[in-house]
């Protein structure tokens, strides 16, 4: 009698490793497995989410390898970013995992723009690498958020939206894009002087509430009492402005239109499609172009300049699949 396959499912592989001690297969109409994804080649994030926009949700695991795949999964990238116990070594190898995850899952790769993301990333991550400012800042930024584990992986993926549109708008300076992921990375750790109930948006009732919570850019900046290892004077105006609007509703200081610091409005995009995707901004899990469409359609809170050619981005592959 043939052995039953175990089910996996696929939005669990987007949270681990690309190397696999296990075979992954596909299950077909006809009943027949084949393999999706192999030991010696691993687990590619960017097959991962092609199979992801076809409407897989499940891959199948030989029974045989229920103990690998049960050791695979508790040894995912975001356990050994909230595990105090690991060094930090490991929890560097982790958190560069996470980003590549959040790059793929951005966008199924499959036209020269995003391809084009896809290899600045790559140069960026060997500059950084060996980068001092950015090892300092993981360090702080694990010590500063060690066991929340929502509010990394809200940290990393905001980091990588952002970074993607403002490359997409034509940033050329690195150390710009270098100002926006350490930013980015920073944003929201103010949110965890809050009580743990009221960290998100929508978990504030009353206008009390409300307020306090709109002072958390001012909290974040108020968690560092020393000088950021990088750009600390525009980091710290990144962090403080990402919650403005240009019509001027936004908070903790109600500025408008040119007074709000270009790589805020950068970080305010990647915040919101981080938020939205996560289920952070209301308690619903948006889809990608769900997400973008909230956005598009929020008159007066975005700069369009940047919007626009991030939303063509992200969307342009969907729309020739669904094409």
């Amino acid at each position: 009698m043939e052995k039953t396959y175990h089910p996996v499912g696929l939005r669990a592989l987007k949270d681990c490793f690309k190397n696999l001690n296990f075979d992954l297969f596909l299950l077909l109409p006809n009943g027949k497995y084949i393999k999706a994804f192999d030991k010696l080649h691993g687990l590619d994030f960017g097959r991962l989410a092609h199979y992801e926009a076809k409407g897989v949700e499940s891959f199948y695991a030989h029974p045989d390898d229920l103990p690998k795949l049960e050791e695979y999964f508790s040894k995912s990238p975001m356990l050994i970013l909230t595990n105090p116990e690991m060094n930090f070594e490991s929890k560097k190898h982790a958190f560069w995992a996470v980003m590549e995850q959040t790059l793929f899952e951005a966008f199924g790769l499959g036209n020269v723009t995003q391809i084009n993301v896809a290899k600045t990333f790559e140069a960026l991550k060997v500059s950084l690498q060996s980068d001092n400012d950015f090892v300092n800042t993981i360090s702080l930024l694990l010590k500063t958020c060690p066991k929340d584990d929502l509010m990394l992986k809200h940290s990393i993926t905001t980091a990588i939206y952002s970074y993607v549109c403002a490359h997409v708008s034509g940033m050329k300076s690195e150390r710009s894009k270098k100002i926006i992921l350490f930013a980015s990375f920073f944003h929201d750790v103010g949110k965890l002087k809050l009580p743990e109930n009221r960290r998100l948006s929508y978990q504030n009732k009353s206008l009390d509430e409300i307020i306090d919570f709109r002072q958390h850019p001012v909290l974040t900046l108020h968690s560092f009492e020393g000088v950021l290892p990088f750009a600390d004077e525009e980091i710290r105006m990144a962090i403080l402005q990402h919650k403005e609007r240009l019509d001027g509703k936004g908070y903790p200081q109600g500025l408008r239109g040119p007074a709000i610091f270009n790589l805020a409005r950068i970080i305010a995009i990647g915040d919101a499609m981080s938020e939205m995707t996560l289920g952070m901004e209301d308690g619903h899990f948006y889809s990608v172009p769900q997400a973008i469409a909230t956005m598009m359609g929020d008159e007066g809170r975005f700069d369009r300049k940047l919007l626009t050619p991030f939303a063509q981005v992200i969307l342009q592959n969907r729309i020739l699949k669904a094409g």
